[in-house]
């Protein structure tokens, strides 16, 4: 093994041994791995609740060629400041693990090969995911800053629509699943999440304050800090017409794109399943609008977005024979209802994602067991 990094001593030649074969589909040809590196996997800044590693394995099945499989190793955190207890409070890091080992593996049981979903390899580590290295395939990540064009949109908004519709057939078969990875991580009252979500509202009056016109919406402000949490389970309560699992962190680093030989956008990929929420299909909409939709698409385009939506999840719904549909009455009653979520999404989730405080200031290690026991 070459490397500089100081790794854990559980990321081994073993580790990575074992998810190649487990992945075999002879169990009886067994893997040897004749060298493997390891680097950083992302850049400062583009992830904020994992530590992401790549490595370039070389190995060999019995007596074949020489193979080479690249992989993205995610470990959690150690140095998250307050956004640690966030991540704790709600369990990041085993609901990602049952959404690859579990979700993801049902559901293509049951609807067929979900192409926006990211192949996983068997970790024999806690709190650990193993990830197929898409930048082979040509896949990249947009800039933040840029946010999404039309044309990046479009694809967002169709993956996530087919993703909601196989969603549905899950739910049918297997809802304790669903429910289980589901649980929003902010509608549990919890110490950390209570206080982090307070601050940040807090702060955002504070800013209001200062801008000279606007006074007067500071107290409207402070009094949705004190009904927060009535605002957010009014948002996150079951619909007694769809419920879908959102992907629940749907912003552009957790998307990766791939570009045809013309230069233009023709495929996503979905990534970061940590925070899944089991309800209205308008929590992903918000949520990718507010934080990754260019403002000339909001202003100008919003609506044909919306009905790309919607096309597709009903297409989706009807090719996994599913009975229910999303009129789009029902739909723009539902993106009414929950208009407080495109507030929340901007005050709470862009403060995190636009500010330097919420990245991991160096790479640090713990062992993944430490996070299980909270």
């Amino acid at each position: 093994m070459a490397t500089a990094l100081s790794l854990p001593s559980w990321l081994n030649e073993g580790y990575f041994l074992h998810a190649l074969n487990a992945s075999l589909i002879d169990s009886s040809h067994q893997s040897t791995i004749l060298n493997f590196d390891l680097l950083p996997g992302l850049p400062t800044g583009q992830n904020y609740t994992s530590v992401v590693y790549k490595t370039n394995v070389k190995y060999r099945v019995k007596s074949d060629d020489v193979r080479e499989q690249i992989f993205f190793v995610k470990t959690p955190i150690e140095d998250g400041g307050e956004i640690l207890n966030v991540i704790r409070d709600g369990k990041f890091y085993e609901t990602e693990i049952l959404m690859y080992t579990e979700c993801f593996p049902y559901m293509e049981k049951m609807v067929g090969s979900l192409e926006m979903i990211p192949r996983h390899f068997p970790s024999k580590q806690n709190c650990t995911l193993l990830l197929e290295d898409l930048s082979r395939e040509g896949y990249t990540m947009c800039d933040k800053l840029e946010r999404l064009d039309f044309d990046h949109c479009k694809l967002v908004f169709e993956a996530l629509a087919e993703f909601h519709a196989a969603s549905v057939v899950l739910f049918k078969h297997k809802p304790h699943l669903v429910e289980t990875v589901g649980e929003a991580v902010f509608c549990s009252k919890s110490p950390g999440s209570l206080r982090f979500i307070q601050e940040k509202f807090e702060d955002f009056c504070e800013v209001i304050r200062s801008w000279k016109g606007y006074e007067r919406f500071v107290d409207v402000f402070l009094d949705y800090t004190e009904t927060l949490w009535d605002r957010l389970e009014d948002i996150y309560n079951r619909r007694q017409t769809l419920n879908v699992l959102n992907h629940g962190d749907a912003w552009t680093n957790n998307f990766l794109f791939k570009y045809g030989d013309d230069g233009i956008v023709d495929s996503v990929k979905l990534i970061d399943f940590q925070m899944p929420v089991f309800g209205s299909f308008a929590i992903d909409l918000h949520y990718v609008t507010w934080t990754s939709m260019q403002s000339s698409v909001r202003e100008h385009r919003l609506g044909e977005i919306h009905s790309l939506y919607l096309t597709t999840l009903n297409q989706s719904l009807e090719t996994f024979h599913c009975h229910e549909r999303v009129s789009e009455e029902l739909f723009k009653e539902e993106i009414d209802l929950t208009q407080f979520f495109a507030l929340f999404t901007m005050i709470l989730p862009c403060n995190v994602i636009f500010s330097d405080l919420y990245v991991p200031s160096k790479v640090t290690f713990k062992s993944p067991r430490d996070y299980a026991r909270h």
